[in-house]
């Protein structure tokens, strides 16, 4: 699946306000693609690896909203 212009600038921006937000971020927050309707089908023809450290609690945080939503 190819993005449109619009959709391509849309998932621009988000990386774009994460890592000027975040310059040395390293939890780019993922989700927020995968809620947008045209991203799914996108997300699932990639293979990409994460990482969580567990011992962060704002990260376990998400881990835990995530397996119990």
């Amino acid at each position: 699946m190819t993005l449109t212009t619009g959709q391509f600038q849309v998932i621009h921006g988000f990386y774009d306000l994460y890592y000027s937000a975040e310059p040395e971020g390293i939890s780019f927050p993922i989700r927020d693609w995968a809620d947008l309707d045209f991203m799914g089908d996108v997300l699932r023809q990639v293979d990409w690896h994460g990482w969580i450290d567990l011992t962060n609690p704002d990260e376990l945080l998400n881990f835990k909203k995530y397996v119990t939503r």
